[in-house]
């Protein structure tokens, strides 16, 4: 429906096409950027040949993140001011508080992962992990890790609020860890111990972003449910520690000792699937 102003002359009208441009432009503007930047020459085109320009374009990510994050907000704004219908100063005006509106909107989490970012940093420099893997060798089984990256991920990330900052710090500090802990393991097994921890770390931290009062996600999901975050919290919380249960003791625990992860996802899905049924059995 057209958005009109005072003067009942419509400024321009609402279509999904002014927010699915800008994110293919950001999506598809990434690699090509990076294609450009890291290939000998443009021409001709292969997949090893766009393989060896991602490798050789590493060092310049952040330009190119920041590049084509400009351009589409540049596209973004144009779209916006190409669908005035009245005058352009006013459309000019529009794009503006829209692009200053989602800056703001996006601020918090940016510091928030740029701190996590900086720690995670000095983590690595103060060799943290070295230190944690000395501790650890010999006193406990790397089967038991993902579990462990599991509880400290969700027990970080609920006490922040933040699911991108816990895996900031935590997957610096994982992995070397595995690798120090699995010792005489085989190849393919530390392979599976390693994909399970980042595996914990990423449902660690989202699990406790979503549980948690200070998650932005959850205060925009409150405001947006005319609830208060408080009992937001206290709907969510019991779901989501039954699939956290579930993904414990089915997922993390048994693939961390050699359960294949289709079986882990097999059982805890099957496990889902059966606890409601179990639950109205028993009234």
């Amino acid at each position: 429906m057209p958005v009109r102003d005072e003067d009942t002359s419509p400024i321009h009208a609402n279509h999904w096409g002014l927010a699915i441009v800008p994110i293919l432009v950001l999506t598809f503007s990434i690699p090509l950027l990076t294609y450009v930047i890291g290939a000998e020459s443009l021409l001709p085109f292969s997949l090893s040949k766009f393989a060896q320009a991602y490798g050789r374009a590493e060092s310049y990510v952040p330009q190119i993140l920041v590049a084509a994050s400009v351009l589409a907000s540049l596209v973004a704004a144009a779209a916006l001011m190409s669908t005035a219908k009245t005058a352009k100063t006013r459309a000019q005006s529009s794009a503006g508080r829209v692009f200053l509106s989602g800056v703001r909107e996006i601020a918090k989490p940016t510091v928030v992962l740029i701190a996590a970012w900086m720690l995670g940093a000095a983590i690595s420099q103060l060799g943290t992990a070295d230190h944690l893997s000395a501790l650890l060798e010999g006193r406990i089984s790397a089967g038991f890790l993902p579990a462990m990256i599991f509880l400290l991920g969700a027990v970080i990330s609920f006490s922040t609020g933040t699911s991108w900052g816990t895996m900031g710090v935590l997957m610096p500090l994982a992995i070397p860890v595995i690798f120090a802990v699995s010792g005489e393991s085989s190849d393919a097994e530390r392979d599976r111990t390693v994909a399970a921890a980042i595996g914990a770390v990423f449902s660690g931290a989202v699990f406790g972003d979503h549980c948690s009062p200070f998650s932005d996600t959850t205060i925009v999901a409150s405001i947006a449910s005319g609830v208060e975050p408080l009992d937001h919290v206290r709907t969510q919380m019991p779901f989501a520690l039954i699939a956290a249960l579930v993904a414990l003791v089915l997922g993390f625990l048994p693939t961390g000792f050699g359960l294949p992860a289709w079986a882990g996802l097999g059982l805890g899905g099957a496990c889902l699937i059966l606890l409601p049924k179990c639950f109205s059995l028993t009234r």
